[in-house]
C-alpha cells in the first residue's frame, strides 16, 4: 500500500479516500464477490468482511497520508 501512495503522488486526505475506495473495491470486494457467487459464501459474511476491509484500508490511507 505505502508504495502505491508514492507511485500515485497522494497528498491530502481527500486523495487518499478516493485511492483506498478504488483498492477496497478492486481487491477485497473482486474476491468476496467471487465467493458468495462462486462458492456459495453467505452474503451477510461477505458483506461483514467488506467492511472489514474497508475500515482496515481507510487507517492505513490515513496513517499513511498524514505520516509523509
Amino acid at each position: 500500500l505505502f508504495m502505491a501512495y508514492a507511485l500515485v503522488n497522494v497528498r491530502g486526505l481527500a486523495e487518499a479516500a478516493i485511492m483506498v475506495f478504488w483498492l477496497w473495491l478492486a481487491f477485497p470486494v473482486v474476491l468476496l464477490v467471487g465467493s458468495v457467487m462462486h462458492e456459495r459464501a453467505p452474503v451477510r459474511l461477505a458483506v461483514i468482511h467488506a467492511i472489514d476491509w474497508l475500515v482496515k484500508l481507510s487507517i492505513f490511507g490515513v496513517v499513511l497520508t498524514l505520516w509523509r
